[in-house]
């Protein structure tokens, strides 16, 4: 008999078909590689569309190790996912990347116009003209008050130039995390990257 072996980027799953847990294996079924390369996850094995066999995947030491866990008697009868494998991708600095970090605001992208206690800062670009981005439907600059305790940020990309706060009255809040910070403190400099 084959055995079908499927890995998930995750740990402390149940197999027992609960949404919660179904929507994580979703978006964090990948490869074996890719577990050993983040230092954990969870492998999942099949023998004739019935589970058979889970380990866990975690790093001590800069070590991986892969430990068996018991399969509970409510994740007997757990199905085969049907999801696609992901790959998860990697940023390298690169002068001809198409991505960047860091940077200014500009006539490309501009802060978030609501006040809040302490400024936005710019955190640079995603570029929809790299081929793994391409569904984007533009260039996405992304922005976050990075100095103000908050849990939690809507943007609305609406107007992909100028985005509005969502959730303004959950932000007007929340405090700095350090009293030095106002609303005109300001971090810059940016690095290139390219997606692998």
């Amino acid at each position: 008999m084959t055995k079908e072996h499927f890995y998930i980027s995750e740990n402390s799953l149940d197999f027992t078909g609960d949404s919660y847990y179904e929507e994580i294996i979703e978006t964090q079924i990948t490869n074996q590689e890719t577990l050993i390369e983040l230092g954990r996850g969870t492998e999942i094995v099949f023998e004739n569309e019935k589970l058979i066999e889970v380990y866990e995947y975690y790093e001590d030491n800069r070590d991986i190790y892969r430990r068996k866990k018991e399969i509970a008697p409510n994740e007997l009868n757990y199905r085969k996912p049907i999801y696609q494998p992901k790959s998860i991708l990697k940023s390298i600095i690169s002068t001809s990347g198409l991505h960047q970090i860091g940077g200014d605001f500009s006539d490309e992208f501009y802060r978030p116009s609501e006040k809040i206690s302490t400024s936005f800062q710019y955190l640079g670009y995603i570029n929809n003209e790299d081929p793994t981005f391409s569904w984007l439907p533009y260039k996405l600059h992304l922005t976050y008050p990075i100095y103000l305790a908050a849990e939690i940020l809507f943007l609305d990309y609406s107007d992909n130039k100028k985005p509005k706060l969502f959730n303004l009255d959950e932000l007007l809040k929340c405090s700095p995390i350090l009293d030095e910070v106002d609303i005109n403190s300001e971090i810059s400099g940016c690095t290139n990257l390219a997606s692998s």
